[in-house]
């Protein structure tokens, strides 16, 4: 297995410049025939680390101890597993200040020498009305369309109601420390969670804070690791591939529970984790078609696509880059079996009740790949100044201290009237309005080919058009 300092020299000679991308794309044709231009460079990557390579020893006794503390399911969820559905985990006390720094860090720097401070911050982000977005109307409404056959219960039940085993597939593009993977794995319908960010030390917190979660909500009997993203169909093909690229460097690692009693339950199955360095440039330049990337039902990219604009802002091609990304995720989803969801969630300003950001690549989501935007609230909230203002300075900078606020208990409730989910009993907080853009397409007529048609329909909770 390669070591962890292995992984990251890789991750590093992996890296590569897209900067003679094409110029901007006017629609998604051009942004495909950009893509391709990109992907025609000399890309190894097989150079990109596999899942596998994060494991340290250190790492998996820490995995299996917060996954033995918690306490895997032998049961049916709990009513207070499922109420964490709805509310989340609240973070442990921690120490601020022996793991925060005093001041301002460069966004490269935090994420590669300060992940456990920027996972601190987090924790006090309150993304209860993501969750709810995420569980309630995208999942559930995944779930409720899935063509899915229930298996019958564990033999020893008896005649017990029949369950479904989990079997979706979820992709999170600039996953950071596992926000989005911490939410997802609480709904039983979900299978295996793709991950990618392109920082190893960020990885390594997300694959703790994603155990931690799926070892609470009691869904899953064990966890399994795959060095890279296939489903238990495509394994044997993979293995016998002759395209080094696909080849697999080991089989999927059972690090936490009991693999042969998963099989067994009917109420609690495996979950799969795929949790890989792979950076947005290796999207662009073709990395999911050329790795043959497992199709998802559901493909999140949350409070990372900016970046993307960022790298190219001030020059003539960040629409190519955008939309090379956007039509690779889209290209991602599989309808096949059930209604399927692009979701791109992204901050619309701090310090206000309501949007105050409007940015120009999320207009662009609506007017040229149409999706549909709704925004929620999502406070950061701290119990206290000293605590706050550390965190606030560390991630935001200075000027942002000006607007950290009493917790006086006005708030508002998001577009819709989407629930915010803050609290009360906080000393103070940082108010902060998120978007969440939605791209639905309807589960795929048995007999019809995919198709890219546009209707628009608000008869989802989420507001998004549907898509076939």
């Amino acid at each position: 297995m390669p070591s962890s300092a292995k992984a990251e020299q890789a991750m590093k000679r992996s890296r590569f410049d897209t900067g003679k991308s094409a110029a901007a794309p006017r629609n998604t044709k051009v942004a495909t025939e950009a893509a391709a231009e990109l992907s025609s460079a000399a890309i190894d990557f097989t150079a990109v680390p596999t899942s596998d390579a994060l494991l340290s020893t250190r790492l998996q006794r820490e995995l299996k101890a917060l996954w033995n503390a918690s306490g895997p399911a032998t049961t049916a969820p709990s009513a207070s597993s499922r109420a964490s559905m709805e509310t989340g985990t609240p973070p442990k006390p921690m120490d601020v200040a022996s793991v925060v720094p005093l001041f301002k860090v460069g966004t490269l720097e935090m994420y590669r020498r300060f992940p456990e401070a920027y996972d601190m911050l987090m924790k006090h982000h309150n993304c209860t009305a993501v969750r709810r977005t995420l569980l309630k109307d995208v999942l559930d409404r995944i779930a409720r369309t899935g063509a899915v056959e229930a298996v019958p219960s564990d033999a020893a039940v008896g005649n017990a109601e029949k369950r479904t085993q989990p079997w979706v597939r979820v992709a999170d593009f600039g996953c950071g420390t596992g926000r989005i993977e911490s939410i997802v794995v609480q709904h039983p319908a979900v299978q295996a969670i793709y991950a990618y960010d392109s920082e190893v030390p960020m990885l390594r917190r997300c694959l703790v804070n994603t155990v931690r979660s799926a070892a609470q909500c009691g869904h899953y009997h064990s966890v399994s690791l795959l060095p890279v993203a296939t489903t238990t169909s495509e394994r044997s093909e993979l293995n016998s591939a002759s395209s080094a690229s696909h080849a697999l460097s080991s089989p999927p690692v059972v690090f936490c529970g009991d693999g042969i009693e998963a099989t067994k339950s009917a109420t609690a199955g495996a979950l799969q984790l795929c949790i890989r360095p792979v950076p947005f440039q290796a999207i662009q330049a073709g990395f999911l078609t050329q790795t043959q990337h497992p199709r998802c039902s559901l493909v999140v990219c949350a409070w990372s696509l900016s970046y993307v604009m960022r790298m190219q802002w001030g020059e003539d091609h960040w629409h190519a880059a955008v939309d090379s990304v956007v039509q690779s995720l889209l290209n991602l989803l599989d309808n096949t079996r059930s209604d399927a969801a692009l979701v791109i969630v992204e901050t619309l300003g701090n310090g206000s009740t309501e949007p105050t950001r409007h940015n120009t690549y999320t207009q662009r989501l609506e007017e040229s790949f149409g999706f549909t935007r709704t925004w929620v609230r999502t406070d950061y909230e701290f119990k206290s100044m000293v605590d706050a203002e550390r965190m606030v300075r560390f991630f935001f900078g200075e000027k942002m201290l000006a607007k950290l606020t009493a917790d006086n208990g006005s708030r508002g409730a998001g577009e819709h009237g989407a629930a915010d989910g803050t609290v009360n009993g906080g000393c103070c907080r940082l108010m902060e309005c998120t978007g969440i853009w939605t791209y639905w397409k309807t589960r795929e007529a048995p007999t019809e080919p995919l198709s890219e048609s546009v209707e628009p329909s608000r008869s989802s909770p989420t507001h998004a058009r549907t898509h076939t």
